[in-house]
């Protein structure tokens, strides 16, 4: 696997899951002890692992990940 392709889905994933925290950070009132814990429940990983995925298909269908 290219260093490229690696850093692309590991930067993808980070993202993910930063969006995922902070959308978490928002709704438990600015509390991120409170986003932290759940972003790690099986809700918080369902939702950074659909936000990843549908990245990576996006990327793949314009041609963003060859």
């Amino acid at each position: 696997m290219s260093a490229y392709l690696f850093g692309n889905l590991l930067g993808r994933l980070v993202a993910s899951y930063l969006i995922v925290w902070l959308a978490m950070f928002i709704a438990g009132k600015f509390d991120w002890r409170q986003a932290l814990s759940r972003t790690h429940k099986w809700y918080g990983l369902l939702s950074i692992a659909v936000l990843f995925a549908l990245g990576i298909a996006g990327a793949v269908r314009q041609g963003g990940l060859t």
